[in-house]
């Protein structure tokens, strides 16, 4: 067994396509998950950390949590994919 990584992030997002992609994943859309592994991210969590992965939108804030091992980089591709899209404070 490896060890889990836990990622932790709370943003605002820039409106456009990120945004209404993860708009309409969390409405049972697919259309993130298909270029990688987003929806296995989104729902991953262990009994290392908190128990629960959340995944959380409030009009353009984004607050995510959850943990997994972290063997093929997903947290790194989750996050340069969604870099350009959030908001500068």
């Amino acid at each position: 067994m490896g060890m889990y990584t836990e990622c932790l992030l709370k943003c605002s997002l820039k409106k456009g396509e990120k945004l209404d992609a993860i708009k309409a994943f969390m409405d049972g859309g697919d259309e993130i998950t298909k270029s990688w592994r987003s929806g296995f991210i989104f729902k991953c969590s262990s009994y290392y950390h908190h128990p629960d992965a959340i995944f959380s939108l409030k009009g353009e804030c984004l607050f995510c949590r959850f943990d997994l091992k972290n063997y093929d980089n997903d947290i790194e591709i989750f996050l340069d994919w969604i870099s350009d899209a959030i908001d500068e404070p």
